[in-house]
């Protein structure tokens, strides 16, 4: 009796501890919002050759910025390769960190150029929160916990 016990214990121990995993399923209320949808979100007030404008603008953007962001990809992964090392050698570190830091602001300067485009279309483009895990509203006052990842920027016009 006190192995068939421990035996329902179990089971029902790893039934509570496995519930949490079927909150995030593929229907647990996250979707990909209005700025994966086609534009209905901020994009959704302009006109046909407003939206196909700033369609052109990301793509010219991401196009101009590819060697940018894989150049720093490339520094991130010599830097983790040297930090993983036994012996990691000081000044290659702080060689790879300045070249990082230089590409990280040649990225944040033709992001900003990028911004200053694209307001001129849309006025209203990066003025909200933006989205991700928090209190962040979208204009109509929905509330989303939905985090796209790092390839937001290429869909979302209000957040960079």
């Amino acid at each position: 009796m006190e192995k068939k016990g421990i035996i329902i214990c179990g089971i029902v121990v790893l039934a509570l501890c496995s519930l949490p995993v079927f909150a995030y399923g593929p229907f647990s209320g996250r979707g990909t919002g209005a700025c994966l949808s086609g534009g209905q979100g901020l994009e959704g007030s302009l006109t046909a050759e407003q939206q196909a404008e700033l369609r052109e603008l990301r793509q010219e953007f991401a196009d101009q910025t590819r060697e940018l962001r894989e150049s720093l990809q490339a520094r991130r992964l010599e830097m983790r390769t040297l930090m993983g090392s036994s012996s990691p050698d000081g000044k290659e570190l702080k060689r790879v960190q300045k070249e990082m830091n230089t590409l990280r602001t040649q990225l944040d300067d033709a992001r900003i150029d990028h911004v200053l485009k694209v307001k001129e279309i849309n006025p209203q483009a990066f003025s909200g929160y933006g989205r991700g895990y928090g209190s962040h509203a979208w204009e109509d006052g929905r509330r989303s916990g939905f985090r796209e990842g790092k390839n937001r920027r290429a869909y979302c016009p209000n957040t960079l």
